[in-house]
């Protein structure tokens, strides 16, 4: 892979523009990374709204019908449900882990075999999300293992 920058004040916005002889899951892959960076999360933490960009999301949980975004270091509470976590950041990364929870890939740095064909992720905080049956083969997918 070769990368060229070009440097123009001419520019009014920031283009980043991929040539490839066919779309692969390595030129996919390097999109969802770009397009990662436009996206932020909002959500509440003791009373103050905070924007966290996505890229910094480990995970997405609903709990008790209301939805949690966690980054290494706040736990942000958010509106939206789940299935919109799902379509806002599933091109970016995020797959279903369970019918609970949303992962950020970028951010799992392991996978071991659980009980009955499910699979424990370990996240780079050290986290543990397990990821339920159903999900153990589109994540899997995901990560280019399959």
């Amino acid at each position: 892979m070769r990368v060229e920058i070009v440097e123009d004040p001419a520019f009014t916005e920031t283009v980043v523009r991929i040539g490839c002889a066919r779309l692969d899951q390595q030129v996919a892959d390097l999109v969802a990374r770009l397009r990662i960076l436009d996206r932020t999360v909002v959500g509440v933490e003791d009373g103050t709204t905070y924007v966290a960009p996505a890229s910094e999301v480990r995970f997405v949980e609903s709990v008790d019908r209301r939805c949690f975004a966690y980054t290494a270091d706040r736990v942000l509470e958010s509106r939206l449900t789940l299935a919109e976590f799902e379509d806002r950041l599933g091109d970016v990364g995020f797959v279903r882990a369970s019918r609970s929870c949303i992962v950020n890939l970028s951010h799992v740095a392991a996978l071991s075999p659980d009980i009955n064909g499910r699979l424990r992720a370990v996240l780079d905080t050290a986290e543990e999300l397990q990821v339920s049956r159903s999900f153990v083969r589109p994540l899997k997918r995901a990560l280019g293992m399959e």
